[in-house]
């Protein structure tokens, strides 16, 4: 079984930062989902690609969102 293999997109620069955020935090919700699918005896490749996908997407997350204190 492999795990949805989708491009990283960034959300269009006039869309609002509630929108951006929303969108990545889907996308890492339905990547998770996926995660929950897959083995790690049978599926490390996938499962390691994945979490990169995760990664990146909060990196990109951590950008648009504020630090508030």
């Amino acid at each position: 079984m492999k795990g949805p293999e989708m491009p990283l997109i960034d959300t269009a620069p006039f869309d609002s930062r509630e929108t951006q955020q929303g969108y990545h935090l889907a996308r890492i919700q339905q990547l998770e989902s996926a995660l929950n699918e897959l083995n790690l005896l049978e599926n490390p490749c996938e499962i390691e690609a994945i979490c990169k996908q995760i990664i990146a997407i909060k990196e990109l997350l951590r950008k648009i969102t504020p630090v508030t204190e």
